[in-house]
């Protein structure tokens, strides 16, 4: 059964896609079976679109993520201090085993308080079950849905106005009489003038609204044989890959300027890559609930991990709880040879490192074909190949799915654009076996 609860000092802003469970008194066999289902939870509730979070296992993979140089005893006390969210509620003491979770649009009453949607959990009768939360993630879906259109509703009878009506004055000059239609002032909406002119006939400016992070759209009128469209895409350093330009001579041309250098694509190509993987850590980023976590548990110091490389080319980070950073052959490859060579390397010279990437990609894999091993490698040190740029978004992917990317970043191969690529960990901190 759907209904709403406020909460008074909630310490962050919740989430709309996130489920979270809530009681004022430990139900023994309701958090058994989420204990023990918590990962099919996960799954179900993301089938519905939402992000199940149960706050003591939500904690641990939170902690664990962004603090990985704590202890397993250490994450157990962390969580302990953590406060039930119960106590943020208004009668909070007697709030049964229920799922809240907020709406796309923020909702208050009359004091202030943030309100959540609460739905609860049947356990009068019956032990939870799988089709009990499957039932229940449908039913999530369904209230959000009427809820939000419900405050919706509300919201727009607040802001609906009357429009004014425009002017319309009368102009008088040398060859007849001119009408002017004034729009209302309006300081966002300034989108359509209407002009007269005197020489032969009606032109029409169209000018999109001032936007300075956005002006991606730009229609012009010409004086001389017809009206020219100019579509400019937003300034950006990181991505000029795609212009459009007018021609002044002879209508429109269009031209597109595709990078063809691996330095261009680096960022770019590791920003794609990472963007997809971080759909997979979504519920550990820092979001809704998560917020309110990491302020808990994040130190303003916090300690970096030596790097240790076994005989057999296996890479652990020792203190953080000897985490093993697992690459396939090439990535980690390049990863060794950018360990190898801390003052930094340029992409665009990494043809002078041929042999010494080949004998490590060698060493890594013995029984691969010469002529495969070879081109494999030629590849990746062709500055205008895209090879590196895969392999370093690989080795960025491998350490950004253990740990936070704020740590991650001293372990992955970085660099500004035309600069030598490196990775910025000191080489006293890395253990050759």
């Amino acid at each position: 059964m759907a209904s709403e609860l406020s909460f008074k000092n909630l310490p962050f802003v919740p989430d709309s896609r996130q489920v979270i469970y809530v009681e004022s008194t430990y139900h023994k066999k309701l958090n058994r079976f989420i204990r023990d289902h918590y990962q099919w939870l996960r799954k179900t509730f993301s089938r519905f679109g939402y992000e199940f979070c149960y706050l003591p296992m939500l904690s641990k993979e939170v902690i664990s993520y962004n603090a990985p140089y704590l202890t397993e005893e250490e994450c157990n006390a962390m969580i302990g201090d953590i406060p039930s969210l119960n106590k943020y509620a208004i009668d909070g003491e007697s709030i049964a085993p229920s799922l809240v979770f907020s709406l796309d649009i923020p909702v208050e009453d009359a004091e202030g308080n943030t309100v959540l949607q609460l739905v609860a959990i049947e356990t009068k009768w019956y032990g939870p079950t799988k089709l009990t939360f499957t039932r229940l993630a449908k039913e999530i879906k369904h209230v959000a849905r009427v809820q939000f259109r419900h405050y919706r509703e509300i919201e727009e009878k607040k802001n609906r106005k009357e429009p004014p009506k425009p002017k319309i004055t009368k102009v008088s000059s040398d060859s007849g009489i001119r009408f002017r239609i004034d729009e209302p002032d309006d300081a966002d909406n300034e989108s359509l003038e209407v002009t007269d002119s005197s020489d032969s006939g009606i032109r029409f400016r169209i000018d999109e609204p001032d936007d300075a992070d956005n002006e991606s759209s730009k229609v012009t009128d010409s004086s001389d044989s017809g009206i020219r469209f100019r579509i400019d895409e937003p300034d950006d350093a990181d991505n000029e890959s795609s212009k459009v330009k007018d021609s002044s001579d002879s209508g429109v041309r269009f031209s597109i300027d595709e990078p063809d250098d691996a330095e261009q694509e680096f960022d770019n190509e590791s920003s794609v890559l990472i963007d997809k993987y971080k759909m997979l850590v979504r519920a550990l980023r820092n979001k809704g609930i998560n917020t309110w976590l990491l302020h808990k548990i994040i130190d303003k110091e916090e300690p970096l991990s030596r790097l240790r490389i076994t005989k057999d080319y296996r890479i652990f980070l020792v203190d953080y709880n000897n985490i093993e950073i697992k690459l396939s052959v090439l990535p980690k490859a390049v990863f060794l040879l950018f360990l190898h060579h801390p003052e930094g390397i340029r992409f665009k010279e990494l043809i002078d490192y041929y042999s010494e990437l080949l004998q490590i990609y060698t060493a890594l894999n013995p029984i691969g074909g010469r002529m495969r091993q070879e081109r494999s490698i030629r590849d990746i040190t062709d500055p205008c190949n895209n090879s590196i740029n895969e392999k370093c978004a690989r080795i960025r992917e491998a350490f950004v799915g253990q740990f936070d990317d704020r740590l991650a970043q001293n372990y992955y191969v970085t660099g500004k654009r035309g600069e030598p690529k490196r990775i910025t960990l000191d080489k006293s901190m890395i253990i050759w076996e």
